[in-house]
């Protein structure tokens, strides 16, 4: 994956997916067509939402280049499970109510990375 100025590559033998994004990355515009409301809930509660949405944005790319299913909507096929937001840390996820993911995050510069692996 990359952003503007960085790459990252992540090798496994799991079902793995990584992402890679800016922080000062522009979103609002497509907040409401990859965010659920209850995730756009938990974001309002933490202490920047801004780098919430875009942790939110990078763990459901993430999930995303797990499967191989085709059009999957964000919004309402890849849920993001509460967590409280840090520098680094790890949360969870489910893609189609069925399958769960594991995720980490961390800040590096101006970049989160946030990478997850299929339960």
């Amino acid at each position: 994956s990359h952003s503007a100025n960085f790459v990252v590559i992540l090798l496994s033998d799991k079902k793995i997916g990584i992402d890679v994004e800016n922080t000062q990355r522009n979103v609002e515009k497509v907040v409401s067509r990859y965010l659920h409301k209850k995730e756009l809930e938990a974001i309002e509660n933490t202490s920047n939402p801004q780098i919430a949405k875009i942790l939110y944005w990078g763990a459901k790319e993430a999930v995303f280049k797990t499967t191989l299913h085709q059009n999957i909507e964000f919004k309402t096929q890849i849920i993001i499970d509460p967590f409280e937001l840090k520098e680094a840390g790890e949360f969870t996820a489910t893609l189609n109510k069925t399958i769960r993911y594991h995720l980490w995050y961390k800040m590096y510069e101006n970049n989160v990375i946030v990478y997850c692996v299929e339960q």
